[in-house]
């Protein structure tokens, strides 16, 4: 719990920083001034609501008609901005405390379910740890993040410790069983590490589509003059698995929805589907692809989608190509010659659900 504390008071200092960058104030003056009207709004309720302590025969004076008014209009006021912090709170995706508790005494008012609720899904008669090991057992790192959108009101709703047997099963297989992963440096929290530390996905494959031009060659007399350019689309389809091994296809035929099936085969095609090795650390990919003639290699970056040039959708969606090159085995670094780029670099990822990145490669 304290973990989501720490995480929950870093984002309403934020909230405090945006709040005060706003109104053009500090934010110890702004912390000053809901002090202040925090202790005048409480005294004004105190002394509103004072009972009668010592006389049993002494009676309080009736409230006037104006009294009676302000009252209303402060209890009014309250309830609206108490409605407005819940509605912020689950915007935001602020987990408050118990939210990952079944009993309904330990949840927040907010999220509590009605009788007639929990009629609809017998689900919820389920415990808590028997979701979440269900979760683990269906379900991929990839697939608790769709879970997490759902309402509040679903009864497979991730824990933390979800979050973190996916982490630890995921992240050593991609980066090496070394691989430490410091939860301090995203917030404490496991599902904070999960959904923005970089990583490969590996429920589908990530392609690169690119447009060559060039000039018609008009060699045959017979034959009609062709004018302009002629075009020419190719793909690159990359897919992951994690043993550190990837499949590679480079090919103008076949698109991705004609692949799927194809990499979603895990087996090698004479001179169409090549497989090879790759190593990540942080954001940084290498691929290699061993041939008989030479080295195919890949430099490539992990990217969210917002990050990319044509803004696809996705965390860990986009694979920025930043060097391509090969070398002839055998003779040196110096026959290693590197090979011009797209202007547009970025595979983008396109997801596959029946995909398994333990499945056996023939």
């Amino acid at each position: 719990m304290a973990d989501q504390s720490t995480l929950y008071e870093t984002m309403v200092a934020a909230e405090r920083r945006q709040l005060a960058t706003q109104l053009g104030m500090r934010v110890a003056d702004l912390e000053e001034q809901q002090a202040l009207a925090f202790a005048l709004a409480a005294s004004e309720k105190d002394s509103a609501q004072v009972p009668a302590q010592t006389s049993a025969q002494a009676t309080p004076a009736p409230a006037t008609s104006q009294e009676q008014e302000q009252e209303q209009e402060r209890e009014q006021e309250q309830e609206q901005e108490q409605k407005q912090e819940e509605e912020e709170e689950e915007e935001e995706g602020i987990e408050v405390m118990g939210t990952f508790a079944r009993s309904d005494n330990q949840l927040d008012p907010s999220t509590r379910l009605t009788e007639e609720q929990k009629s609809r899904s017998k689900w919820w008669l389920l415990p808590q740890e028997l979701a979440d090991r269900i979760l683990m057992f269906v379900g991929s790192i990839d697939m608790l993040g769709y879970v997490q959108l759902i309402a509040k009101t679903n009864p497979f709703r991730p824990s933390e410790y979800a979050w973190r047997q996916m982490a630890k099963q995921t992240y050593p297989l991609q980066f090496g069983a070394a691989t430490r992963l410091a939860i301090e440096n995203w917030g404490g929290s496991w599902r904070n590490l999960v959904i923005h530390r970089p990583r490969l996905r590996t429920n589908g494959f990530y392609t690169l589509r690119t447009l060559y031009t060039k000039a018609a060659q008009n060699d045959d007399p017979d034959a009609d003059r062709i004018v302009g350019s002629l075009e020419t689309v190719h793909h690159r389809h990359f897919r992951f698995f994690h043993d550190g091994k990837v499949l590679y296809c480079s090919t103008p035929l076949l698109d991705p929805w004609k692949m799927e099936t194809r990499l979603g085969e895990a087996r090698t095609v004479d001179k169409l589907i090549i497989l090879g090795s790759y190593k990540i650390k942080g954001r940084a990919v290498t691929c290699s692809f061993e041939l008989h003639y030479c080295t195919i290699v890949f430099d490539m970056e992990v990217l969210d989608g917002c990050e990319s040039y044509s803004m696809y959708p996705g965390k860990h969606s986009v694979l920025r190509i930043l060097r391509h090159s090969q070398a002839t085995p055998g003779r040196g670094v110096k026959d290693e010659c590197e090979l011009p780029l797209p202007i547009n670099s970025d595979c983008r990822f396109w997801r596959v659900w029946t995909y398994n990145p333990s499945q056996p490669i023939a």
